[in-house]
């Protein structure tokens, strides 16, 4: 369900804290878990700025509960390579 958020604060070691309009959720997203931010400009009204974050963690609303994981495309993203041989393979043969 896409819900609206609003920024309720902006602290400067830690995140941006943020409250869901529906559900009345907080939570403290730190600044790590804000990937980008990209205006919306076409539903700004009543002096309210609204745009979208794009997020490295992903939230779930469970009832009164909040829970905050990676994202799976972003920790796959993240991985270091997998190393690869640049040697010629060599096929073994039984004896």
């Amino acid at each position: 369900m896409d819900d609206d958020w609003i920024v309720q604060d902006v602290e400067d070691s830690k995140g941006v804290r943020i409250r869901n309009i529906r559900t009345d959720h907080v939570v403290l997203l730190e600044f790590d878990h804000i990937q980008h931010y990209t205006a919306d400009p076409r539903r700004e009204y009543d002096g309210l700025r609204h745009g979208f974050f794009e997020l490295r963690v992903q939230l779930f609303l469970r009832g009164p509960e909040l829970v905050i994981e990676p994202r799976p495309s972003y920790v796959k993203a993240k991985r270091a390579p997998t190393r690869r041989s640049t040697g010629t393979a060599r096929k073994r043969t039984a004896r």
